[in-house]
């Protein structure tokens, strides 16, 4: 109705004021961003950067593509756009789109970072998060400029691709995965020792994070090669008509509902591994997962009349 439709487009203002003016957004934001920052910078190289961590930089306040955020932020942006008659999506969608171009690093490596800071270059985030190309968030930077050139039609958007995905290609370890990091420039796979000291050797890793990631690569070049000879007007077919809400979906719906406590939230007797916090606990990833679950049976029902 249109109290909730009031309610989320006020929840999403405050996410389209974060994005700063590069298109880029940050982890973390308590006010809007700053509209004289620079728009047009280009991600390079620094001429030096730090070998050993140099303490808390306050990174999330800057541009990032840690822990996937540009295709999780994207999800959401794409959503909004197909629900509401707002044109500020679109233009925050092709925002995105123009800062994850400009934050592709130039050869001998076009892929991405983790993190840039002021002035485009990779920097060090967390203290096992060194400046170098990531293997992983590359891939699923991969998947958003997809994403967005399926919804815009704008071919600039796929224009990154295939130096991207031939890089990565080349860079795969002997198994066929991906490092987590590559050293700047030279390209060597770069790790970091229980002790959080920088090393080329994978033997002494650290338990709680991943410094080898599957590759996606076949799957992203399928995915390209067929976007590229896809006609524009057949880039965005018609949505398929919802499902039924079946038996087993309306159960496990009850049951979600169920379990809300008084305060709306879903709590979990886990508690927090790496803050050692006993429950019970807020599980947030409970909530996106029965929130993700409401949705699609609302969606089903709607679609049903009911």
């Amino acid at each position: 109705n249109e109290a909730v439709h009031k309610m989320t487009r006020f929840a999403l203002d405050p996410l389209l004021d974060a994005q700063r003016t590069s298109g880029g957004f940050p982890q973390v934001w308590e006010a809007p961003a700053d509209a004289s920052e620079p728009a047009d910078l280009r991600a390079g190289f620094p001429e030096t950067w730090p070998r050993e961590y140099p303490g808390h930089q306050q990174y999330w306040y800057r541009c990032t593509l840690n822990d996937d955020l540009a295709p999780d932020v994207l999800a959401v942006l794409l959503l909004a756009d197909s629900t509401y008659e707002d044109p500020r999506y679109e233009r925050a969608i092709r925002r995105l789109g123009d800062f994850l171009i400009a934050a592709q690093l130039p050869e001998p490596q076009p892929a991405w970072a983790q993190q840039y800071d002021a002035a485009m270059h990779p920097c060090w985030a967390r203290k096992f998060e060194p400046p170098a190309v990531s293997g992983s968030e590359s891939q699923g930077v991969i998947g958003a400029l997809l994403s967005i050139y399926r919804r815009t039609a704008d071919r600039k958007y796929l224009e990154p691709v295939p130096r991207a995905l031939e890089y990565l290609e080349k860079s795969q370890l002997s198994e066929g995965r991906l490092a987590r990091f590559y050293e700047l420039e030279t390209n060597r796979p770069l790790y970091l020792t229980r002790e959080y000291q920088l090393t080329y050797e994978a033997n002494d890793l650290p338990t709680h994070y991943g410094f080898i990631v599957s590759s996606k690569l076949d799957r992203l070049r399928r995915d390209y090669e067929r976007l590229r000879d896809t006609p524009t007007e057949e880039l965005n077919p018609p949505p398929r008509a919802p499902k039924r809400p079946s038996a087993g979906q309306e159960e496990r719906i009850r049951a979600v509902i169920a379990a809300l406590d008084s305060r709306g939230g879903w709590v979990t007797q886990e508690g927090m591994r790496f803050h050692k916090v006993a429950g019970p606990v807020l599980n947030m990833q409970e909530a996106v997962n029965n929130l993700n679950e409401l949705a699609e049976y609302l969606a089903a029902v709607r679609g049903t009349g009911r």
